[in-house]
């Protein structure tokens, strides 16, 4: 029904009773995104009634990230790839990456490898968070996942995948792991020594 203040309040009561980001993420607002996406879809809802949900969403991710104050120097880049503007993963993403101790630069959406990586020269983060949940031009975006492989490669830098479209492109590189879901991610970065310490 669009209601922000409830929503919030169900999410933070999780957390509150000491629910972990990635169960909350996993269990709840991702199925809950799969719904709002399979009712737009199958048009049960209208566009606006999507949208006002991911903002809810949104509002909510932000929120968690409102008085951080990281003072580690391991930085961390989120993104997605050309095309796809679904952003609300990268939130979560860094939620549970500040959570952890990181320093989280959340690019946003849409954003072209080729400019990445001119930013990429200037950094050298611990690692890449790709998002991929919308596909288009498979062609061209197979191409910006070569080209990060090489490039991330090259300074030893680990690329972390979530997303739906992960299984419609190639991702067979030796610095690309794919995680199903938040708390794979977590896995994978401690089994990795990724964690902060």
């Amino acid at each position: 029904s669009g209601d922000n203040n409830n929503f919030s309040s169900l999410c933070k009561s999780f957390i509150l009773a000491g629910y972990e980001l990635d169960l909350i993420f996993d269990e709840i607002i991702n199925p809950t995104l799969d719904l709002i996406g399979k009712k737009w879809q199958n048009k049960e809802i209208a566009i606006s009634e999507e949208h006002m949900a991911s903002v809810i969403i949104k509002k909510f991710l932000t929120s968690l990230n409102e008085n951080l104050n990281i003072k580690n120097l391991n930085e961390v880049f989120c993104f997605t790839l050309y095309n796809d503007s679904h952003d609300l993963p990268l939130f979560m993403a860094e939620n549970i990456l500040n959570d952890l101790g990181y320093k989280v630069f959340n690019l946003g959406s849409n954003l072209p490898v080729y400019d990445f990586l001119e930013f990429l020269q200037k950094h050298n983060p611990s690692f890449i968070f790709l998002s991929i949940v919308y596909v288009e031009e498979i062609d061209k975006m197979n191409d910006e996942l070569k080209l990060l492989s090489k490039e991330s490669s090259k300074k030893n830098i680990k690329v972390y995948l979530k997303g739906a479209g992960t299984d419609k492109l190639f991702t067979n590189y030796s610095n690309f792991l794919i995680t199903e879901n938040f708390k794979k991610l977590i896995i994978e970065l401690e089994k990795n020594n990724e964690f902060i310490s």
